[in-house]
């Protein structure tokens, strides 16, 4: 069984307890994606300096569903060092507002809460495009308008979607062992 597959499998026996009725669980799924960015072959040359730093970007009425995503890394760091490519792992939350871009110093990764619109997932596309920043969400519809990749529940379990098009837009440079895993949409 390829290594991801076994982890994640794992990672559902851990952490999905915890998870929302039709949903998966903030750090179960935040967990996924920081297997997915390990697997991103050009991440370690773009992130500088020894910490990723994820932005979780919200509308500014879901501050609450942000730091569950913020807590989620935090508690993944702590258990199990949290490490990508050999760097710490931080988020932060940022309210999704019109000066969005300039707040995105020092960040390397965007992930998108539920809840936000199609203008503005595509808005964020266009300045994760400029900036060769992966652009990540638990919903699949936002790889319709821009993100690069979706880890959704497929069947009662975690299942990861590529959008092959916008993963290569935002600098993401993914291993082919993840691809045969995936989904991949174009």
């Amino acid at each position: 069984m390829p290594r991801i597959a076994l982890i994640c499998l794992l990672l559902v026996g851990f952490l999905s307890g915890g998870a929302r009725a039709g949903s998966i669980a903030p750090e179960l799924e935040m967990a996924i994606h920081l297997k997915i960015l390990s697997f991103d072959n050009g991440l370690k040359d773009r992130a500088t300096g020894n910490t990723i730093v994820i932005a979780v970007l919200h509308p500014t009425d879901q501050k609450g569903q942000a730091s569950d995503y913020v807590s989620a890394v935090s508690a993944i760091a702590s258990k199990s060092g949290g490490t990508v490519h050999g760097k710490r792992v931080r988020a932060v939350s940022l309210p999704i507002t019109l000066d969005l871009a300039d707040r995105l110093s020092g960040v390397h990764v965007l992930y998108v809460v539920d809840g936000v619109g199609s203008d503005n997932i595509s808005a964020i596309a266009r300045i994760a495009a400029a900036r060769n920043m992966p652009l990540l969400s638990g919903n699949r519809s936002y790889l319709s308008s821009g993100a690069a990749v979706a880890v959704v529940e497929k069947s009662n379990k975690p299942g990861i979607v590529v959008h092959a098009r916008n993963s290569k837009a935002c600098g993401m440079l993914l291993d082919s062992k993840l691809l045969r895993l995936a989904e991949v949409v174009k």
